[in-house]
């Protein structure tokens, strides 16, 4: 039977909702109100696997799409992080990670991890990196139904999502008439009718589509 896959960071791991809040877990599970499950729901119930973690940034969810089991038939969906998150990983299989991942997370909050971003980072780098890793996982992942989103929608209008061919939907889960549904108990990440609505939205103009 072929299973949903869904990647992403926070807000596709649903933190804030009432099952995903600070404290809850030592590591946040997803959440059972994240748009993933709504979005299983209305793929009759098709078999979820969601692999987001909070705080991580585009390489950690690429890292994480290339190291899942992931089969032909399955169905794989990405809601790409915010591009200018300052949160950077180092790939280290020795690393101990609060995610269980064989990285290293850079902070930028993190005193430590200050030179880092004052030296070696750089916002456009970043945005090309992200794009460069996106094409990737459509390229390698050729004969599964692939989409890619993101949570920024100013991002979807990028010249480099032409020059390089990289396929988006059309929606981002940030844009306004989300945030316009409410926010979770953190004031920070959307709240449960946002989840709902985004996973319709995206079950109608991009699911639907890809399955016919």
């Amino acid at each position: 039977m072929k299973t949903l896959w869904t990647f992403g960071c926070s807000h596709t791991l649903g933190h804030g909702l009432p099952d995903c809040i600070d404290g809850l877990d030592p590591i946040p599970k997803p959440s059972q109100f994240a748009w993933p499950v709504h979005l299983s729901k209305l793929m009759d119930n098709i078999p979820l696997i969601n692999n987001s973690h909070a705080g991580i940034g585009p390489k950690a969810v690429w890292h994480n799409v290339i190291n899942s089991d992931i089969q032909p038939d399955d169905v794989i969906v990405i809601m790409w992080p915010c591009w200018e998150t300052r949160i950077d990983i180092l790939i280290d299989p020795d690393a101990k990670s609060d995610h269980a991942l064989q990285i290293q997370a850079v902070r930028l909050w993190q005193e430590e991890d200050k030179e880092y971003f004052a030296n070696y980072y750089h916002t456009h780098d970043r945005w090309v990196e992200w794009h460069l890793l996106a094409r990737h996982i459509q390229d390698n992942y050729p004969n599964n139904k692939l989409i890619q989103t993101t949570y920024d929608a100013y991002t979807l209008s990028s010249d480099l999502n032409s020059k390089l061919r990289v396929d988006f939907t059309e929606i981002a889960f940030g844009m306004h008439k989300y945030n316009e549904l409410g926010y979770a108990s953190d004031g920070t990440h959307l709240g449960p009718e946002a989840h709902e609505q985004f996973a319709q939205d995206l079950h109608t103009e991009a699911v639907a589509k890809l399955l016919i």
